[in-house]
């Protein structure tokens, strides 16, 4: 999809848009933004951070050797049924293979990263307003926000954040739209989940500046886009990207 190009999102953006651009200026700003750590130093950190695999590897292997040793040395099944020990049996062969098998492959997967290293991160520092628009998230739900560049000027900012209001109220009052616009969400899914959509990719090209992202910023009013794989739409590069609340970002 070319920048040109907008996905067909319901309850008419495009309108919502220019209604913005009509209303005097009324968004202020958050103030003095942070400051944060270099972004490649961000990412290292998060990517450093990705311990649970070997933890739940752990975990697995353990239990499995207690479950199979238990049985091994007599002391399950506790009920002392056939029907139980065979279950304790299964399960503990089943950990014992998933465990180990966890543990290589993200340690071989570590070592591919490193082989081939890293592109240089790239992140946007953004002010944070949370909305009652959500998602569908796993097999639950998942609020959103609207993401403002902090480099961008006021009177855009006063702008995004309008429509913004206009276009999710609009999807609020009708739930066809409401429902229209997490398909239109769940089908730019390639091999990574979506995380930020630009608003200019929601409104269209005038519209740069702001994103609409999955997340609140519970702690603060302000977070941190942060990708550093290659992006999968080009056009959009922070579609896939991490939000990092900013005292993460921070150090």
């Amino acid at each position: 999809m070319s920048p040109t190009e907008l996905r067909p999102w319901p309850a008419d953006p495009v309108s919502a848009w220019a209604q913005a651009v009509a209303a005097p200026a009324a968004k202020s700003r958050y103030g003095e933004r942070p400051s944060i750590r270099p972004l490649d130093e961000i990412a290292a950190d998060v990517r450093g951070q990705r311990v649970f695999v070997p933890a739940v590897a752990l975990v697995f292997t353990v239990v499995g050797a207690i479950l199979v040793g238990g049985l091994l040395v007599g002391v399950f099944p506790l009920s002392g049924r056939s029907t139980s020990a065979g279950v304790q049996w299964f399960a503990g062969v089943v950990l014992l293979i998933v465990g180990p098998a966890l543990w290589l492959g993200h340690r071989q997967w570590r070592k591919y990263e490193e082989r081939q290293g890293f592109p240089p991160a790239r992140g946007v520092l953004c002010e944070i307003y949370p909305t009652s628009f959500h998602i569908g998230d796993g097999d639950g739900w998942c609020l959103t926000s609207v993401a403002i560049d902090a480099r961008t000027p006021d009177e855009q900012v006063s702008r995004i954040a309008t429509a913004f209001r206009i276009w999710l109220a609009r999807l609020e009052a009708d739930k066809e739209a409401d429902s229209a616009a997490k398909n239109a969400w769940n089908s730019g899914f390639r091999r990574r989940i979506i995380n930020a959509f630009a608003s200019d990719e929601i409104f269209g090209p005038e519209a740069s500046g702001g994103y609409l992202v999955r997340g609140t910023a519970r702690r603060s009013r302000w977070a941190l886009l942060l990708d550093w794989r290659e992006p999968e739409a080009p056009a959009y590069p922070m579609r896939n990207a991490l939000v990092i609340p900013v005292d993460q970002a921070q150090g």
